[in-house]
């Protein structure tokens, strides 16, 4: 169950972008450092698909898959901070 909070938390932050105003940017992009670090199983300070999807089962699975697709924008199959982090990914 937390693992899924913790999910829904981070698709609602990545799908509504950071916020404009450097404050709310800030505290957005801490929360999403923070999430990161719980999501590296294996702290190489980078996500698998395998980490980012965890247990996630049907329609969920392909929303994660389809999310981490999106944020990996060198196409490497790894999320680094900074792709994870980086605004405007709606």
């Amino acid at each position: 169950m937390k693992s899924r909070l913790l999910w829904l938390s981070a698709l609602v932050i990545l799908t509504i972008g950071v916020a404009r105003a450097p404050e709310v940017q800030a505290a957005q992009k801490e929360d999403l450092r923070r999430l990161f670090g719980k999501y590296d199983a294996n702290r190489d300070s980078r996500l698998s698909e395998h980490e980012f999807i965890g247990e996630k089962a049907g329609s969920s699975r392909a929303k994660a898959r389809k999310q981490f697709r999106k944020l990996d924008e060198d196409g490497d199959s790894w999320l680094t901070l900074p792709e994870f982090t980086r605004p405007g990914h709606n």
